[in-house]
């Protein structure tokens, strides 16, 4: 049969759909008889807790078993595939055009990933809610309400940005799906917006996962970059710019049938529904968006700026609540001194562009801190701030009263030197390699850990930061320019191959680059404000210039691990602050580094058996390496070491009364 075009296509369309209405009436999800009995009466957090012991508990099928769901819970129904007749092409929604033909499809599965070159290679599964934010644990990783079928090279791109919609965008797929900065108030980071015909499915998949795992979720604010969304509770769950969001695309891109059928199929599959496709009416009840507050009763206290450097400033403040709150504030800065007050019902963008030598930027409640970059140097810069309630139409600034305002001037210094064509740092960074990996049992498993130890945020899209390689010691490649943001106290890893990565270690690494492929003797470097030829070297794995043949820092089927004591980068190798082991896969920590290990002894005296050690409170997912800090604490259960056993560790304490047994003259704890 010849392929159809866009407007037949559509005809096919509404014929199938009308067939189905005058034979079926409106198809609606059916849950089990009773299935929602217990949540009768209630509304609010009661409702949702309610759901919560109605879907938990689910049957995790595990990670391979999607790929079998996708063959019949994810299929584009014969009349919206390009050929009007096939029953067996992945319904993708970063691929699938609503409007026309789709720029590519894919056969469920025999078209899996697999490597991927651009959009159309393959597809694989997309974690809606990102792997990095509950750390690649199950059941969350392989609950398939979740976890799509999806373009592989678009998910890539997506990476664990947090959906959003965005203003400007740097890269569009080609269904119209957009990655860029977000235009929504409270968020201006970087972002990802679907196109609107699947809004309303993302919105309920956070709104299931809000709920499915309610139990568990307000551990996972600080993880990767989750705090862009969640607010560490168990209740509200999200930022309230998220939460405002989620509930406008919920309501604008109501349930589908596609979601209707997928439900079903989601029930027999893993014994669970998503309750907000069964009923969408339960996310008003539950997060109460049918009131419309006044406007706050108090403007900020404290309102002062703080760090000043060359092309930054920093501002801090007291959200100082009255009776009213505020949700967010406005912040505004410019060169001028003057300032036009912000008009009801009409929200600003953010405009974190200073080029003009003005800007403003909405911040969540509870922030209390900005930092203004890209500052010109040696300049006044004035600040003031707006507090405001609700959002859209019905967003309510303070405008009355006494406004803070705030004034200071950058200063006049700058970095210089030489190294790598660039500059060396004379100043203390806090973002780190962390971690070299050429695991001798798997070259495709190869990766760079990046670690920040400071205490706020990176943000790759006003800091420019590049991740080099210069191959035996004479050839640059081409340099990894960062994106998104890293948190404090958090790691990104660079691979070199993310099928191969996820196939070694079980989840997908932050980003890829082929450049990620030393073989022991290349060394990898951090450059700041520019490449390895115009930047600013920061942080070196190796010495510039020199093959890493028979050298301190070579790594050949090794792994190196910057020890858990340093917390600055150093524009030169230093020795002292690396541990280089021989190591496999199984030896490898990657997005592991900087734990803190409690000896809890709870199941025997063994040193080496990990289940006697925690971390955060659950069992970790490596054994301790050189980036690990060791706490033995006092229990029934005393750490012991063999006659046999050599440890390295490099930070130890021991609490009081607190008791581990070394054998005479065997035991050897390093420390550099």
């Amino acid at each position: 049969m010849d392929k159809l075009n866009p407007i037949s296509r559509k005809i096919v369309v509404w014929w199938t759909l009308l067939l189905f209405l005058l034979l079926n009436s409106i198809a609606v999800a059916q849950p089990p008889a009773g299935y929602y009995d217990s949540t009768s009466g209630l509304s609010g957090y009661q409702l949702k807790t309610a759901l919560y012991n109605i879907i938990k508990n689910h049957t995790d099928q595990g990670y391979s078993a999607l790929w079998g769901f996708y063959e019949y819970g994810d299929t584009l129904p014969a009349a919206l595939t390009n050929s009007g007749t096939s029953t067996d092409i992945i319904w993708d929604i970063y691929s699938y055009n609503p409007n026309g033909q789709n720029p590519y499809e894919y056969l469920s599965g025999s078209d899996q990933c697999g490597t991927y070159s651009g959009e159309g290679s393959c597809y694989n599964r997309e974690h809606t809610f990102p792997q990095s934010w509950f750390n690649q644990a199950s059941p969350m990783k392989n609950d398939v309400v979740q976890v799509l079928p999806t373009d592989g090279y678009v998910n890539g791109k997506r990476s664990n940005y947090p959906y959003s919609e965005v203003g400007s965008a740097s890269w569009t797929s080609q269904n119209g799906s957009k990655l860029g900065t977000s235009s929504a108030a409270g968020f201006s980071g970087t972002a990802f917006e679907p196109i609107d015909e699947f809004k309303g499915d993302v919105a309920r998949i956070y709104f299931y996962m809000a709920t499915r795992y309610q139990n568990v979720i307000a551990n996972w604010q600080s993880n990767a970059n989750a705090d862009d969304v969640l607010d560490g509770t168990s209740d509200h769950v999200y930022d309230d710019w998220f939460l405002d969001l989620m509930m406008q695309w919920h309501e604008q891109d109501p349930v589908s049938q596609k979601e209707l059928d997928r439900n079903n199929d989601i029930y027999d599959y893993q014994n669970n529904r998503n309750p907000f496709v069964d009923h969408p009416e339960y996310a008003e009840s539950i997060w109460g968006y049918d009131t419309i507050k006044a406007e706050p009763s108090n403007h900020v206290a404290n309102f002062t700026t703080t760090t000043v450097t060359d092309n930054t400033i920093t501002l801090t403040w007291n959200d100082n609540d009255g009776a009213v709150a505020a949700d967010y504030f406005l912040l505004m800065i410019n060169t001028t001194g003057t300032f036009t007050p912000p008009v009801d019902s009409v929200p600003q963008a953010d405009d974190t562009d200073l080029s003009d030598g003005a800007g403003d930027i909405n911040i969540n409640h509870g922030t209390q801190t900005y930092t203004w970059g890209g500052l010109d140097t040696a300049t006044v810069y004035y600040f003031t701030i707006y507090p405001y309630t609700n959002t859209g139409s019905n967003v309510n600034y303070k405008t009355d009263g006494t406004v803070p305002t705030a004034q200071d001037t950058t200063t006049a210094t700058g970095n210089s030197g030489g190294g790598g064509g660039g500059n060396n740092a004379d100043t203390t960074y806090s973002l780190l390699i962390s971690e070299v990996a050429d695991p001798g049992d798997h070259s495709n498993a190869r990766f760079v850990e990046l670690y920040n130890a400071g205490t706020g945020d990176i943000d790759f899209s006003t800091e420019v930061w590049y991740l080099c390689r210069q191959a035996n010691g004479n050839s640059w490649g081409s340099d990894i320019l960062l994106t998104g943001i890293l948190k404090s106290d958090s790691t990104m890893v660079v691979a070199g191959s993310s099928s191969g990565f996820n196939s070694a270690y079980g989840f997908y690494p932050d980003t890829t680059s082929g450049i990620i492929s030393g073989n022991g003797d290349d060394g990898y470097y951090l450059f700041k404000d520019g490449d390895h030829t115009t930047g600013t070297l920061v942080d070196a794995y190796g010495v510039i210039d020199q093959d890493g043949t028979g050298t301190p820092w070579e790594y050949q089927d090794s792994k190196a691990v910057r020890l858990y004591t340093v917390d600055s980068a150093s524009s030169t190798w230093v020795a002292g602050q690396w541990k280089i082991d021989d190591a496999n896969v199984a030896d490898m920590t990657p997005k592991w580094h900087h734990k803190t290990y409690d000896w809890t002894g709870a199941v025997s005296t063994d040193w080496f058996n990990i289940n006697n050690w925690q971390v955060e409170g659950t069992a970790p997912r490596y054994y301790y390496d050189a980036g690990s800090y060791l706490i033995i604490h006092q229990t029934g259960n005393s750490p012991s070491v063999s006659s046999t056993d050599t440890v390295f560790c490099t930070k130890l304490k021991t609490d009081t009364n607190a008791v581990m047994t070394i054998s005479s003259g065997v035991f050897k704890v390093s420390s550099k």
